[in-house]
């Protein structure tokens, strides 16, 4: 979770510090730098953002922001004027900077959820497209489906990305296909090739590729353990401490003196009767000093009381001495009522703790059982071993190298005998039959495959569906609670939200979102309002509310 920002030349937000929580609300007038700061957070944390990123009113400035986390951890991000790309750093809490973080941000702010608020006021087939787009990087395939289409799918990207790559490949192939075919067509000799290599010289190239492309599916290989390994310990540390809260919870009950869980019932049973006749108690004596109260005020009203043998007024002598016993009864019975208050707090409390420790020991097996398990998974982890492997993208880029060397070498040799013809005409309709293919998967089939699977929820070609009516026939409020639950269904692993324009809802239905997000202890959100939020989001513990005015924090 993000706790500190410290923005400076970002769109219109010269510089500016913010202490951040798990529900940050920029406020202000128009043109003041809300918008500016949630579009510098998202930046920060590797999101593209429209336009020129540095501060419009400073000439030759370098846009610059640093990000604190719960955890120490300081992400920086800066862009000159005139660079070509971001400088982007990583430090752990103890100062020292983590490698690679392109990486390491992709793999824990990516996915950042589209804002749901912005998708209700979309039209409904912009709304299609957006839920579209976002559902094509989840979309898998078969093994076998990829075979067919020529390609080996790597796990950890989107399918619709290879796809799209393998489809440009085999295209691009497929043209240097049709491009030989064209010109062993128009000549019988090709001109312009200084030396045809013999099939010797061909077979050592396919044999340097073919090492070249193990080591880099050895490479890729190296790179799933070395990121499987971050994530055991990161596993094992979050196991490890469940395990010491257990553990805790175990040793209290080691405090109950060898009773049984029937002994205890029936002392919870004793104790709880205990307290209701006291309890009872306590109230039939409090009516009895609400009376006395009562009756001191009549007789000081001069309401004097009927004598129950004469049936006539007692004189205010009479009264005198009644109202001073009175007095001194009420003094007496309320003493004891505060006494007895004051007893069945007290008891109240021993009582619940009791009922807390009671339902922790009926609990003990399940407990037990979840420790075992747990225990079980951290054995089962085995050692944390981080080693350094080669880097699967230079590799690639020598096999595409080689691949490409190899491919002149055939072709020289296949250009060099017009007779190769058949064989080229033969790969090119190849080729052109499996771009065919592969441009048929992506649009006709990929598409069938992009469902919600959320009950009640549908999504058409026309828009989105409720219970079978359009969303847009809903109020606002149904519509939110759909577009959350798209999100959360789309995103399931983002703690991060960024919204613009929280105004655009209703009081009521914008306190019940506010309500939601807090819930979720583990998601952060940082928006913008336009105008004096309502006083009870204001009042929220977790809500951090920062008036902007003129690209200031205030």
């Amino acid at each position: 979770m993000i706790t500190s920002i410290q923005i400076e030349n970002i769109k219109g937000i010269a510089k500016a510090s913010i202490e951040a929580k798990q529900i940050t609300i920029f406020a202000g007038k128009n043109r003041q730098g809300k918008t500016s700061a949630l579009r510098a957070i998202e930046w920060g944390l590797g999101s593209d953002v429209k336009g020129s990123i540095i501060h419009n009113r400073v000439k030759d400035a370098e846009a610059r922001i640093k990000l604190t986390t719960d955890k120490g951890m300081i992400i920086e991000r800066s862009f000159a004027t005139g660079a070509k790309k971001s400088r982007l750093s990583l430090h752990r809490a103890d100062g020292t900077s983590i490698p690679d973080p392109d990486k390491l941000m992709k793999s824990v702010f990516a996915g950042m959820a589209f804002d749901p608020i912005r998708l209700i006021f979309m039209t409904p087939k912009e709304q299609v497209a957006v839920i579209k787009e976002a559902l094509a990087s989840f979309i898998a395939i078969s093994k076998d489906e990829a075979t067919m289409l020529g390609f080996q799918i790597q796990e950890g990207s989107s399918v619709k990305e290879q796809l799209d790559k393998h489809y440009d490949r085999i295209f691009e192939d497929r043209a240097v296909a049709n491009k030989v075919v064209k010109t062993l067509r128009g000549k019988a000799t090709v001109t312009g090739v200084t030396r045809i290599p013999d099939d010797a010289e061909i077979a050592t190239a396919e044999k340097i590729v073919e090492d070249v492309n193990k080591k880099y599916l050895e490479a890729i290989k190296k790179a799933a353990q070395i990121e499987a390994a971050k994530a055991n310990e990161s596993t094992r540390v979050r196991l490890e401490n469940l395990m010491k809260e257990l553990d805790a919870e175990l040793e209290d009950v080691k405090s109950f003196g060898g009773l049984s869980l029937d002994q205890m019932t029936q002392r919870l049973t004793d104790l709880t009767s205990k307290f209701a006749a006291s309890s009872t108690e306590e109230a039939t004596l409090r009516g009895e000093v609400r009376q006395l109260e009562k009756t001191i005020k009549d007789l000081g009203d001069g309401k004097f009381p009927i004598c129950p043998i004469s049936a006539k007024i007692a004189c205010a002598t009479d009264v005198s001495g009644l109202k001073g016993g009175i007095a001194t009864e009420l003094e007496t019975k309320s003493a004891t009522l505060k006494t007895l208050y004051a007893e069945n707090v007290t008891k109240n409390k021993e009582l619940e703790t009791f009922k807390g420790k009671v339902e922790n020991f009926r609990r003990l097996d399940a407990k037990k059982l979840e420790r075992s398990r747990i225990k079980a998974t951290l054995d089962n982890l085995g050692a944390i071993i981080i080693e350094d492997g080669s880097n699967p993208e230079e590799l690639k880029i020598t096999l595409e190298e080689m691949r490409a060397t190899l491919g002149n070498l055939k072709m020289a040799k296949e250009m060099s005998n017009a007779s190769g013809l058949d064989q080229e005409e033969a790969a090119a309709d190849k080729l052109d039959t499996q771009v065919k293919a592969i441009k048929k998967f992506i649009d006709e089939e990929l598409p069938k495959r992009t469902d919600l699977g959320i009950p009640n929820i549908e999504l058409k070609q026309e828009g989105i569906f409720y219970q079978g009516l359009p969303m847009t026939d809903e109020c606002t409020s149904i519509q939110l609670q759909i577009a959350s639950a798209i999100v959360k269904k789309i995103y399931p692993k983002s703690k991060m939200l960024t919204i613009d324009r929280l105004e655009v809802l209703d009081p009521e239905t914008l306190i019940r979102f506010i309500e939601k997000v807090s819930s979720e202890r583990e998601f952060q959100l940082f928006a913008t309002y336009v105008g004096e939020l309502p006083q009870a989001i204001k009042s929220m513990k977790n809500v951090k509310v920062i008036q902007m005015e003129r690209g200031v924090a205030l």
